[in-house]
Order: structure tokens, then sequence, then C-alpha cells
């Protein structure tokens, strides 16, 4: 890691990041494996610097080196085996990998798709299936909202769900009113309009 952060030669990666590889025989290892590292520039504003630290040194941080008279990175270090030749492909192939995972995890953690188990596999199947099916119907109801991305529960949950709803009956029309609770009025009344619209 620390020979590859030396290293002045960085090829774009894609999504803002740069990336250099090499081969790597760690100790324990049978053979050599590929090892690609990826860094990408973080405002100055992000990491925390320790002001007793000399300005010339460089302290590794989690994954994030450290110096406030150079611009600070934050770093990944991919081992792999994938059969792609050069470092863009194995950047976004990751990215695409951690995009597909993200779903899962967001099922078990904010779906309640985790800790409920039985001995009876036609109850687990069917709860399973039902929040694979309410997960479903959220996310096409959340991606009228905001069309350009995927958004998790945590996120689009208070907006979307916390409002109050009124209905009248003035001259035989039925009129339904939602208000947030959240603020953001004119971006709700933008969801309500492609929802009603879809």
């Amino acid at each position: 890691m620390r020979r590859s952060v030396g290293l002045t030669v960085w090829v774009p990666a894609g999504g803002g990041w740069q990336g250099v590889e090499e081969l790597l025989q760690l100790q324990g290892w049978t053979r050599q494996r590929r090892v690609v590292v990826l860094r990408r520039a973080l405002p100055q504003d992000v990491a925390m610097v320790d002001k007793e630290t000399e300005a010339r040194q460089e302290r590794l941080v989690g994954m994030v080196v450290m110096n406030p008279a150079k611009p600070m990175y934050e770093y990944a270090v991919l081992v792999t085996t994938a059969p792609v030749k050069d470092v863009l492909s194995v950047g976004q192939l990751y990215r695409d990998r951690a995009d597909a995972e993200n779903t899962f995890d967001e099922r078990k953690n904010q779906w309640g798709w985790s800790g409920f188990t039985t001995h009876d596999l036609t109850r687990c199947q069917l709860m399973a299936r039902t929040n694979a099916f309410v997960f479903h119907w959220w996310s096409l109801y959340t991606r009228l909202a905001f069309p350009e991305k995927h958004t998790q529960a945590t996120t689009n949950r208070p907006m979307l769900v916390y409002g109050l709803g009124k209905k009248t009956l003035p001259s035989q029309q039925t009129t339904l009113t939602v208000t947030s609770n959240q603020g953001g009025r004119r971006r709700y009344g933008r969801f309500q309009r492609r929802w009603l619209g879809f």
C-alpha cells in the first residue's frame, strides 16, 4: 500500500477515482495476486488532522492518508482475480458489485428480513415473500419520487410516509390534500404529480 501511494503514475479509474496496479505476494499466500489501489481526492475539511504532527509526515488513519500540506485522498485496496485488463474496468466492476450488495443489506437491516426465523419453512417463505413484495412496491413508489437514483428506506421514509391527509367533498368532487411534515413542499408536490400520472 505504501509503495503504491508513493507512485506518481495514477490512471483514471472512473467515478472520480484514480488507480494503480501491481502484483503482490504477502506472507502466507501461495502465489502472487493482482492488487489494485484506488484513490480519490477528499475536500480539506473532511479529514481530521492531528495538529501536533509535523507537516511533512504522512500518517495512515483508517484508509485516508493525511498530510495538511498535500491533497487528501481516500484509498481502497482491491485484491482481485477478475479477468479484466485495465484499472478502469476493475474499479467499475467493484462499484457495480457494491451497488448490488446494498440492496440485500437494505432488505436485511431496514426492512426486517433478518431476525424472523422459524422451523416451519412455509411460514419463513411466506414472510420472505411478503417482505420482498412490500419492498418492491416501495421501490417503485420511491423511484417515482426520485427517478434519478435508488434511495434507501432510512432516507426516503421520513419524506414519503409522515404526511397528513385530508379528504373533502365540496360540490360532489373528492379532493385529497396531503401535507408533508418534513417540509420540501415543491419537491413533494412534484413527486405527487408523477405518482398521479403513473
